[in-house]
């Protein structure tokens, strides 16, 4: 039985850790996509042309 209840706990970090891994990875990813849009801006401001 307390193995069953350790086991339980342990399952339930494993996926809240995961879950959070997940929302940073978003939010870096949310974060390099606006650094990425705020260079393109720039550059075709300056006048190039930028196609992708």
């Amino acid at each position: 039985m307390l193995l069953l209840i350790f086991t339980l706990i342990a399952v339930f970090c494993g996926i809240s850790l995961f879950s959070m891994g997940l929302d940073v990875g978003k939010e870096l990813q949310r974060k390099e996509d606006e650094r990425q849009d705020k260079v393109i801006k720039e550059i075709r401001q300056k006048g190039y042309d930028v196609n992708y």
